[in-house]
């Protein structure tokens, strides 16, 4: 079940800058930020119907479920391969990522720690989400703090690459012209083989005020995993007020390791 909680993003220090005059925004700051206020702001994300298409090693599967998103503090995925019966559920949130086999009744916890040694990559809950929900890696308040030559825009026929490089990573967003909507994004560690790739796809208005893409394609490629996985959202809406998503109780599970859940 781990290709659901692999397919993740990465995170890096940022320090900050402090100067003593505030500097005039580059070019380059200015189309990021645009881009940062057209992403579609929520409290919570519940899409009730999703299908997911996940290939891992030789291995690969077809199932129906949800994705909930209560921002800033939870995910939950919940697989349910037959007739609407919740078989695998995966619940992330800042302090660790919890897989749940309830066919099996057998879980595990995955520490952050844990997926970056898995992944080659550090990466934090913001970071998961942020993949999850088509937003760049980059926040406004942040911006000034990137040098300019770690900030470049390359101009192409459909859209612009946002490109930044930081410490052991380099990240490439294209970013559509006409609407500075987000459609893919890329990761590539500078010091291994590691890269991430995630696209959206279809971007739709929801409830007359929500944009937001119909499918996503996530992809990773690393020292130690290789996956990819389609999301389609099939049923989808959005809140302004946080949700009180029910968690599971593993209190009767056996508690076992990511690796043995996997065979």
């Amino acid at each position: 079940m781990l290709p659901v909680v692999m397919l993740c993003s990465c995170h890096t220090q940022r320090t900050a800058t402090h100067t003593s005059a505030q500097r005039t925004p580059s070019k380059e700051q200015k189309l990021t930020e645009q881009v940062i206020e057209a992403q579609t702001k929520f409290d919570n994300l519940q899409a009730s119907k999703a299908r997911f298409n996940i290939e891992y090693g030789t291995k690969s599967m077809a199932a129906n479920g949800s994705l909930s998103i209560m921002t800033d503090s939870l995910i939950i995925i919940s697989v349910q391969p037959l007739l609407g019966i919740e078989l695998f559920r995966v619940e992330i949130d800042k302090q660790a990522l919890m897989v749940i086999d309830k066919m099996n009744r057998k879980y595990a916890t995955l520490s952050y720690q844990t997926v970056t040694e898995l992944t080659g990559i550090e990466l934090t809950y913001k970071d998961i989400e942020a993949l999850l929900t088509d937003k760049l890696f980059v926040i406004a308040t942040e911006l000034n703090s990137i040098p300019d030559k770690h900030l470049k825009i390359k101009e192409e026929t459909l859209n612009y690459a946002i490109q930044i490089s930081q410490p052991k990573l380099d990240y490439t967003f294209l970013i559509d012209k006409p609407t500075k909507l987000l459609t893919t994004t890329m990761i590539k560690h500078q010091e291994s083989s590691t890269d991430i790739n995630v696209s959206y796809i279809g971007h739709q208005l929801y409830q007359e005020k929500y944009t937001f893409p119909q499918t996503e394609l996530i992809e990773i490629n690393t020292q130690k995993l290789k996956g990819k996985c389609t999301l389609n959202l099939l049923k989808l809406s959005f809140d302004d007020q946080k949700a009180d998503f029910k968690r599971s109780s593993v209190s009767r599970y056996q508690k076992t390791n990511i690796t043995n859940m996997l065979q």
